[in-house]
């Protein structure tokens, strides 16, 4: 995610190429896969990277439920957006050639629901060409609705839907193209 000084300029992320998936589980082992339509981001010249998730933009496919998350869940009209930013080292793409890839220890601050929490990872950075670089999970980082004040959002959508239970805990992947500008 990073180049030296001179080579390194602001990076934007490329959301038609980029995606941000999470699961979930119900009944105990029905495991359904969904993502959010709409993300923005950037990543500064001094290393700042921050990402936008416009929540309002959650995908299941099927409708009612991504209204009911919207509202249930993630109550979009008090939140709309959930925010990651991190500091990253400018210097690790530097000796970086197209196609190569490190993996690199982040620590990742999420800003959801009005609550923050810092998330120790590890992403690939594979510098793909001189004028885009892909940050992606090596695997996946386990979220709890409960940290974020939505284990009560959870429990609405499991009433609503008439489940016997719907996990707190949700895997997050994600894979994410900068372009240079």
């Amino acid at each position: 995610m990073c180049f030296t000084g001179t080579v390194f300029a602001d990076w934007t992320l490329a959301s038609d190429t980029s995606r941000m998936n999470f699961m979930s589980v119900k009944k105990g082992e029905i495991i359904e896969t969904h993502h959010f339509k709409k993300l923005s981001g950037t990543i500064t010249e001094a290393g700042k990277a921050v990402i936008e998730i416009d929540l309002s933009s959650v995908t299941t496919n099927i409708e009612i439920r991504d209204e009911r998350m919207q509202a249930l869940l993630f109550d979009v009209p008090s939140f709309p957006v959930a925010t990651v930013t991190a500091s990253v080292d400018t210097e690790v793409l530097a000796a970086l050639e197209d196609g190569q890839r490190v993996t690199q220890k982040v620590s990742l601050e999420l800003d959801l629901h009005g609550m923050k929490s810092t998330i120790e990872t590890e992403v690939f950075i594979t510098n793909a060409d001189n004028d885009s670089v892909t940050v992606a999970t090596t695997q996946p980082i386990v979220i709890s609705a409960d940290d974020f004040n939505l284990g009560a959002g959870v429990e609405a959508l499991r009433e609503i839907a008439k489940l016997p239970a719907i996990t707190h805990n949700v895997p997050v992947t994600f894979n994410l193209m900068f372009d240079q500008h």
